[in-house]
């Protein structure tokens, strides 16, 4: 994990690193952060963390309950 990721961020994420691997597994390509957060400017006050999840075959409808409960999380 770059090291510009505020510290308050790293737990949360890595959790959400461990619930795609456990539900999706192999069919991660990655995970990729952008705007605050991957340029170093994140302010736990203010920003929010954007991010994309890649995946590397498709995605199927019974997924969207899946990504919901990991997001609710």
């Amino acid at each position: 994990m770059n090291e510009k990721i505020p510290n308050i961020l790293r737990s949360m994420l890595y959790e959400y690193e461990a619930s795609l691997k456990k539900y999706f597994g192999s069919k991660i390509f990655g995970v990729y952060l952008y705007n605050s957060v991957a340029l170093g400017g994140f302010d736990k006050d203010k920003s929010d963390i954007d991010f994309i999840t890649i995946l590397n075959k498709d995605f199927e409808d019974k997924d969207i309950s899946i990504v919901t409960l990991i997001h609710n999380d």
